[in-house]
């Protein structure tokens, strides 16, 4: 059987690069996500490769490679990637304004051999395509292929020949035997019909008035729903009409038997939930025949178990001005998000409206801090950098560390899953002494239920070297223009002097003073600038702390947005560590 293998899409509509890989042992392929996120896109240009005829470069070129393009390449590019065997097809489709070019590999055995155009189209006739839009429904057109695959068959000897008396004699059985077979698969259809509902049934009507024949059968044969009312099909609704247009396909690809691809646009909608899951039990028999791709919005048809061959997309919206044209346009970018990433196991649940504190304690990746501090200061920063902020877990304190991790290890004792788990401790003494109990305890096979890595949370020089001396906090990780832009919003509640950020920040990378850490160069500096009445607050104490870290909300604060973007320049080992702490790449 000849299967997709993988799908690689360029340029064409919201899709710039989009790869998709299949799972060979799996022919059910869904592909989900947000209204417009280019899921129909992504079967429109599977459609466009085997029927390229059907390529219109006006709709199918993205409208910012068409007005704004400065010499680069412009028109879609499809390569699919077939397996057969043990031979692999790699076929490729060029678009261009008003021709499409077709070349292709087969790879067998390790080695390579380059295909002609013409070898290209001979594997493309072995397979039997099938797209079935979310609209467009023709049922002309579908007749035509059961035409194609069940009444030739049946009429394959049938050879008309002599006068017109002879004709007329052959026509006349054709016509007789024509009705008979169309009523046998009425009747072979029907008890698929009856099990989304008991009073359905279909039926075919021929007309005996032909007096055209192939060409334009298929509009001499009317297709009927029977549903105890009007038989019509203009006349049933629009899940019914789409349903029983599918179910037809289904009779094809079963007298087809092999080398099939599927492709339908939500097979959902229209459809109440209870047909729904009919409908999937139905896909899930035909898939030993067919590979199957859908994209839906429903929960019925994706595998929310294994995600095995579940594919979500998203829209990335860019605002780009083009010089040529004096011009902003939108540039739209399908991405293929990672499911088995870091947080794409949240991503997945989150769309499927899955909530994860029902399922799990722990996310696939996760970050433990000591405090709430330290998870807005991370979280913040993340956000502001346009990263993916990971699931942040605040301890409640250091000195809870070993505790929290036995019982994590504890819940996931033999559930077959082991969460990815970083420890973030500050480089002050009580975060070393936990650094080493879990490094002990990690030796003697204590969290062997996690995968866990215990980090010392670096300076805004991007140190985290061990040294006794260090009394580095969550508050060094920060630019010291922030901190002392957060101390001073702490200070003026007191009416007290405001400390000047330069002082700090050349102190901060001098050896003599950054290992003391920088609350205690912003203490100092404090009560120099109000010797009088400094005392009265301490700026190391954890309710100060919490009150900074409160002011720390960058989304609309045009102050700390133009501080972060200076400082972004000055300590780029903020955002690079963070970067990596988020990506679980550490």
């Amino acid at each position: 059987m000849i299967k997709i293998k993988k799908v690689h899409i360029k340029r064409f509509r919201s899709i710039m690069d989009l790869k998709i890989e299949i799972d060979q042992n799996n022919n059910f392929i869904t592909i989900c996500g947000e209204n417009n996120s280019g899921k129909t896109n992504t079967l429109r240009a599977m459609n466009i490769f085997f029927n390229p005829e059907q390529y219109d470069y006006e709709k199918d070129t993205p409208f910012h490679k068409l007005e704004g393009s400065q010499g680069g390449k412009v028109f879609p590019n499809i390569v699919i990637e077939f397996s057969d065997d043990s031979k692999v097809y790699k076929i490729e489709r060029n678009f261009e304004k008003d021709q499409y070019k077709l070349s292709g590999q087969k790879i067998e055995s390790g080695s390579s051999e380059e295909l002609t155009e013409k070898q290209c189209i001979a594997i493309l006739n072995k397979i039997h395509f099938f797209y079935i839009e979310s609209i467009n429904v023709s049922y002309p057109k579908l007749i035509n292929n059961l035409i194609d695959t069940v009444f030739e068959v049946a009429f394959a000897k049938s050879r008309f020949s002599g006068g017109k008396k002879a004709l007329k004699t052959a026509y006349e059985a054709y016509t007789k035997g024509l009705l008979e077979v169309l009523q046998n698969l009425s009747k072979d259809i029907n008890p698929l019909f009856q099990e989304y509902k008991e009073n359905w049934e279909v039926e075919f009507d021929l007309d005996s008035d032909i007096k055209k024949f192939r060409d334009i059968i298929t509009d001499d044969i009317e297709f009927f729903i029977n549903d105890s009312s009007n038989k019509h099909i203009d006349s049933k609704g629009s899940g019914l009409q789409r349903l029983a247009y599918i179910l037809l396909h289904f009779k094809i690809i079963e007298k087809l038997k092999k080398n099939t691809i599927l492709v339908i646009d939500e097979p959902d909608i229209f459809l109440h939930q209870s047909l729904q899951k009919t409908l999937h039990k139905h896909m899930q028999q035909v898939k030993s025949s067919a590979q199957i791709f859908i994209t839906t919005h429903s929960p019925v048809f994706i595998d929310s178990y294994t995600l095995n061959n579940v594919f979500l997309l998203d829209l990335e919206i860019t605002e780009k001005y083009y010089q040529r044209r004096k011009r902003t346009y939108n540039e739209l970018k399908t991405k293929l998000v990672n499911i088995s990433g870091v947080n794409g196991d949240h991503k997945i649940k989150e769309y499927l409206g899955i909530d994860n504190k029902d399922f799990e304690v722990l996310r696939n990746y996760n970050i433990l801090v000591e405090g709430e501090s330290d998870l807005i200061y991370l979280s913040e920063l993340g956000k502001y950098f346009g990263m993916e902020v990971p699931n942040i877990i605040p301890l409640g304190g250091v000195d809870n560390a070993t505790r929290e991790l036995s019982f994590y290890n504890n819940f996931y004792h033999d559930t077959g899953v082991k969460p990815k788990v970083v420890l973030l401790v500050d480089n002050d003494r009580a975060g070393r002494d936990v650094f080493d109990k879990v490094v002990k305890n990690k030796s003697k096979s204590h969290y062997n239920n996690l995968d866990l890595k215990i980090e010392l949370l670096p300076n805004v020089l991007g140190e985290n070297t061990k040294e006794s001396a260090k009394n580095n906090e969550v508050e060094d990780f920060v630019y010291p223009e922030i901190i002392v832009e957060l101390v001073n919003k702490v200070l003026a509640k007191k009416s007290l002097r405001k400390i000047i950020p330069a002082r700090i920040e050349t102190k901060i990378s001098q050896a003599a003073f950054k290992n003391s850490g920088i609350l205690t160069l912003v203490e100092n500096e404090k009560n120099e600038r109000n010797p009088e009445d400094g005392g009265s607050i301490n700026i190391a104490s954890e309710s100060v702390k919490n009150s900074m870290s409160k002011f720390f909300k960058i989304e609309g604060n045009t102050r700390l947005i133009k501080l972060l973007e200076v400082n972004d320049q000055k300590f780029p080992e903020v955002r690079s560590y963070l970067y990596k702490l988020f990506e679980g790449n550490l």
